[in-house]
């Protein structure tokens, strides 16, 4: 049994030297040996990116993933916009339908 009584797949990587630097002196300061840092840091990124839903579910392909990601992507660009045309109905004058498209516009353009 391994050191620590941890076991697992042995993974080989190819770091790039100022990468490797980096972990190897945060390592240091932390007292640990660089594998035990990565192990933590790769525990960590998944646990970050399951709470962004950047995993797909058990059930779910990865193209499948993807689409329901830049869906969700869509909705939340869209959405500052609802508010917006929200108030602008099909009985609205043309100054309120050029005044949100103004707004939407103005809007879009600090965006960038």
């Amino acid at each position: 049994m391994p050191r620590g009584g941890h076991t697992g797949t042995r993974v080989a990587l190819a770091v790039p030297p100022g990468l490797y630097q980096q972990v190897s002196d945060w390592a240091d300061a932390e007292g640990r040996p660089v594998a035990a840092l990565c192990m933590a840091l790769v525990e960590q990124g998944i646990r970050q990116a399951q709470a962004d839903g950047l995993i797909p579910g058990p059930s779910e392909t990865l193209r499948e993933h993807f689409e329901r990601l830049e869906e969700e992507r869509k909705t939340e660009k869209e959405a500052p916009y609802e508010d917006i045309l929200h108030g602008v109905s099909t009985s609205s004058s043309e100054e309120e339908k050029k005044a949100a498209l103004a707004a939407i516009l103005s809007q879009m353009s600090g965006e960038s």
